[in-house]
């Protein structure tokens, strides 16, 4: 307890001593914690939003009509076999209406004339990585008895766009202000030490 007294009381000591000095070292110091804090809370949202999306069904195969069950078997095992898919739902026309009467709920007018009959079945897709998308959207577009794939490319693409800059920019941004704490507290030891020259020297005799 007394050592650290004595080292507060000889930090304090120092600080009143050469006050610029000390200011600016503790400002860089400041300076550098908060930036990396910052960067790592939203590096860390960055990566919450895109585990968001992997998380949901990514990719959307709308079937035509009138496709059997050995052809949605084959397209199963042609998607799966890729190793990228973490989860494959097929969603039938009774689902499909189902979900479409969740959705627009609160708007009966657009449901009152909707059946199953107009309504495609679907897989929806997600995958194991969000970059993986594209081929899956692309592998699955190329099934005959697939009409339509729909995902959101745009999206994917300004989210790893934005997330990669992010972290290039906190990266750089970090090592800045790293370097240059190190360098200003070497300054700041280096006047220190100038100042108290004398001292250093009764000192050592």
């Amino acid at each position: 307890m007394k050592t650290l007294q004595r080292l507060l009381a000889t930090t304090f000591k120092r600080i009143r001593r050469n006050p610029y000095n000390a200011s600016g070292a503790v400002a860089v110091m400041f300076l550098t914690f908060l930036v990396g804090g910052i960067f790592i809370l939203i590096n860390l949202s960055s990566n919450t939003i895109l585990n968001y999306y992997e998380s949901r069904p990514q990719v959307i195969a709308f079937l035509k009509d009138g496709t059997t069950k050995e052809q949605l078997e084959a397209i199963k095992a042609d998607l799966n076999k890729t190793g990228k898919i973490a989860s494959l739902k097929y969603v039938s026309k009774e689902e499909a209406l189902q979900i479409y009467k969740e959705r627009f709920k609160s708007q009966p007018e657009l449901t009152e004339f909707v059946t199953a009959d107009i309504l495609p079945a679907s897989f929806n897709i997600s995958t194991t990585k969000i970059e993986h998308q594209a081929d899956i959207a692309k592998l699955a577009s190329a099934q005959p008895q697939v009409d339509q794939v729909f995902f959101y490319q745009k999206l994917v693409e300004n989210l790893q766009n934005w997330a990669k800059t992010i972290r290039i920019a906190g990266i750089v941004a970090l090592v800045f202000l790293t370097l240059t704490s190190i360098f200003v507290t070497l300054v700041v030891i280096g006047l220190n030490i100038s100042l108290h020259k004398e001292e250093i020297e009764i000192m050592k005799l």
